[in-house]
């Protein structure tokens, strides 16, 4: 199977990352271009968010390269390739839990603006954009898990990224706040003008708001198509719902 490398974009080429004895990737590619969505999807130790790790600095391969609009990335550390222009969220959320949600935004802003005037006011404007103005004084340890997450999203956007890395986002969400993240990240490749990869377990977010899917299982790429394509392939019924073919 022949894997796409979008020019220009945030690249990942032949990526193979082993713990021990354990293959957790081998030989992925990937590419997200400025304005796409991008869902990757795949059965539990799959190997998804060992490589949002690599692309964003936390995992180290031991073979392939990552490049940002055509610069290689490889080996940089995590706040040097956030400084270069990719953002990520993680999946155990990790705010400062005794700070307000406006200070844990603008903790975002540290490696992009000196001034904390600067780093509050846009804070500020992030949040009022992602309808958590009202919050915004509140501490962060004493909100719903949904609205931590929310933050998250918000810290990583206050990083001004070119391109946002989402690692289960509508984890431990219910169906109403699901439906207006699913609405708020489709809004943030238009309103930022990020590349948005987005980990998910859940499809319905995935399915609705993705153009483009690519799915892992083994550590390996098995499938790369629109929502439609990726379902009707059997290879995905087989790793990701567990359907043999007819």
């Amino acid at each position: 199977m022949n894997e796409t490398i979008v020019t220009g974009a945030l690249e990942a080429e032949r990526i193979s990352v082993r713990f021990g004895g354990l293959r957790a990737l081998e030989d992925i590619a990937l590419g997200l271009a400025r304005g796409e969505l991008l869902g990757l999807i795949g059965p539990n130790g799959a190997g998804k968010s060992t490589l949002i790790n690599v692309l964003s600095g936390f995992q180290a391969p031991v073979d392939g390269t990552i490049r940002l609009d055509g610069r290689s990335i490889t080996g940089l550390e995590p706040h040097q390739i956030s400084r270069a222009g990719v953002a990520r969220t993680f999946q155990a959320v990790r705010l400062f839990q005794g700070l307000s949600v406006i200070e844990n935004v603008a903790a975002g802003l540290v490696l992009r603006r000196s001034s904390r005037h600067a780093a509050m006011k846009r804070a500020r404007e992030i949040l009022d954009w992602m309808g958590l103005g009202p919050k915004a004084e509140l501490i962060a340890g004493t909100l719903p898990y949904g609205d931590e997450r929310r933050i998250g999203i918000a810290r990583a956007l206050a990083a001004e990224p070119r391109y946002l890395l989402l690692d289960e986002p509508a984890a431990g969400s219910n169906e109403d706040e699901i439906g207006a993240l699913t609405e708020t990240i489709a809004r943030i490749r238009t309103e930022f003008g990020c590349g948005v990869l987005v980990v998910e377990h859940n499809m319905g977010l995935i399915m609705s708001l993705c153009e483009r899917i690519q799915v892992i299982d083994g550590g390996r790429t098995i499938a790369i198509g629109t929502p439609a394509e990726v379902q009707r392939d059997p290879a995905v019924r087989r790793a990701y719902l567990g359907e043999d073919e007819d």
